[in-house]
């Protein structure tokens, strides 16, 4: 799986690139067809303590995607993580249904 990780009006440490990258190859347990995964981290430019952070999964034809914020980076990620690997979930689910 490719992953992407872009900062926007953030800086991304080698500690949270490493953090993210461990945390994103956890996903291949719940689905294995994941091609690529993008993650976006942002300052949220209207409110000054609050971060973004925003997962882009590309399977198959179907990109899943989850946002959340938190005043900590690393919190954004795992809530916005949390919120992309039930996504995962269902769609296996949705897949094992059709065949």
């Amino acid at each position: 799986m490719a992953l992407q990780i872009i900062g926007h009006h953030i800086e991304v440490s080698d500690q949270i690139k490493n953090y993210i990258e461990r945390e994103i190859s956890r996903l291949d347990k719940f689905f294995d067809g994941i091609i690529n995964a993008e993650v976006i981290l942002r300052q949220d430019t209207k409110h000054n303590h609050l971060k973004e952070a925003e997962i882009i999964v590309k399977v198959y034809e179907h990109r899943l995607t989850s946002k959340a914020n938190d005043p900590d980076i690393l919190k954004a990620f795992d809530k916005s993580l949390t919120k992309i690997e039930r996504q995962l979930i269902k769609f296996k689910d949705k897949l094992k249904s059709h065949r």
